[in-house]
């Protein structure tokens, strides 16, 4: 092959580098049938090598699985509805059956991690795959990620029967403010009330928190850190705004909308502060701020004892002190 990069540009929906500029491919249609996908070929992976983030599972090994593809909802911050086209996909209760029961008997698999964009948006497809799981005995754990303002309580008191130990919501933040300047459409009724019905389930929460969005202030992260630490929560995760290129938010922190920003891509990762709202003083300030959410909400007598006797198994041990060396690191 004399020239490669020639027959990349024949590829649909791929982008590549050619003379130092970026070439995007022509757009590929999209799959409607996710059934039509053979199951990854686990065969390639040493389970034993490679583990989760230690409040992510239970028993290994552990694997991932998505069960659709897309998000209907079109929060500015997120890059879903660029890639997947505002679409929501999903497998059938079928096919996804089939690929756990394939995996437990070939490699032995103990708990499933459903990374979809959104979980469970239909109550009539998760009844039907916590049914199939119940009724066919299906020995498996597994967590998935869901939307505060999609889940209702009947779900989760089914899902938790059927083995669903962990479910990490996307709360964002708890200004109502903020939220409506991201099109988040939640609000803090919604939050707290899925909050409750999961842990009344014996579901675990994990809470996923951005800092630095439009019109946040330090003092109104302190404040919200307070009330964090009222809900049941049992893990929260406190990420620093990435303004992904091609969301609505980041043409509109281009455009100068909510406050300073520099361009590296170098640096979107999530925890690198690469955009300040106009309420922080520097890059530096937002830094600080997001140590001292992870400090407050981790380092309380209270939520430390509950975690101590939470401890069964010597995989606990090793989860928590993984989970402890994380933080100081």
């Amino acid at each position: 092959m004399e020239n490669p990069l020639e027959e990349f540009s024949n590829i649909k929906g791929i982008g590549f580098k050619k003379d130092n500029q970026i070439v995007l491919t022509e757009r590929r249609d999209r799959l409607k049938n996710l059934d039509s996908i053979k199951f990854p070929a686990r065969h390639l992976i040493d389970f034993k090598r490679y583990h989760p983030s230690p409040h992510q599972y239970k028993q290994l090994p552990v694997m991932n699985m998505t069960t659709s593809r897309g998000c209907p909802f079109t929060c500015s911050f997120c890059s879903s509805s660029n890639i997947w086209e505002k679409k929501y996909i999903v497998r059938s209760v079928d096919n996804v059956i089939e690929e756990i029961v394939d995996s437990q008997k070939r490699y032995g698999i103990k708990e499933i991690a459903f990374w979809d964009d959104i979980w469970g948006i239909s109550d009539k497809w998760i009844e039907e795959f916590c049914d199939r799981i119940i009724k066919e005995k299906i020995n498996v754990l597994w967590s998935c990620e869901c939307r505060v303002d999609t889940v209702t309580q009947k779900a989760l008191e089914k899902m938790a029967e059927a083995g669903c130990w962990k479910i990490f919501y996307g709360i964002e933040t708890l200004d109502e403010e903020i939220l409506a300047a991201i099109n988040k459409k939640s609000n803090l009724e919604k939050i707290y009330n899925a909050v409750q019905w999961t842990k009344k389930a014996g579901i675990e929460i994990h809470g996923n928190f951005i800092l630095g969005l439009p019109k946040e202030t330090p003092e109104k992260v302190r404040t919200m850190v307070k009330r964090i630490c009222t809900l049941p929560l049992d893990y929260a995760k406190f990420n620093v705004l990435t303004p992904y290129p091609g969301t609505v938010l980041y043409k509109e922190i281009k455009d100068g909308k909510w406050g300073k920003y520099i361009e590296n891509f170098d640096k979107l990762t999530l925890h690198h502060v690469t955009f300040i709202p106009f309420g922080y003083t520097d890059f530096d300030e937002l830094d600080r701020i997001r140590k001292y959410a992870l400090r407050k909400f981790y380092f309380r007598f209270r939520y430390i004892a509950e975690r101590v006797l939470l401890i069964r198994t010597a995989e606990d041990v090793k989860r928590y002190y993984r989970g402890f060396q994380a933080l100081l690191g």
